[in-house]
C-alpha cells in the first residue's frame, strides 16, 4: 500500500495533536489507523465507494477517514 505525502503528514499531525492531550490517546489513534489499513489490505472493497473509484473507511473512535483506491491506474 502506498500513502500520499499529504496523508502521511495529516496522520503525523493528528498523532502529535493527540499526544499533546495524552500519550495513550496518540497511541490509540495510530492503532486505529493501523487497524483501518489492515482491514483495507484484507478486504479491499470493505469501504464504500464515495467518488468514482475512491473508497473511504471511518477510523474506530476517531473522527478521521481513510480514503483509498483499490486500482490507482483508474485514478491517474
Amino acid at each position: 500500500m502506498t500513502f500520499s505525502r499529504a496523508a502521511k503528514m495529516d496522520t503525523n499531525d493528528a498523532a502529535e495533536w493527540y499526544k499533546a492531550k495524552s500519550a495513550r490517546l496518540s497511541e490509540e489513534f495510530l492503532r486505529a489507523v493501523d487497524d483501518a489499513v489492515a482491514q483495507v489490505l484484507e478486504f479491499p472493497e470493505s469501504g464504500p465507494l464515495v467518488y468514482r473509484a475512491f473508497r473511504a473507511l471511518l477510523l474506530d473512535k476517531f473522527p478521521y477517514m481513510l480514503y483509498y483506491v483499490t486500482n490507482p491506474v483508474v485514478c491517474g
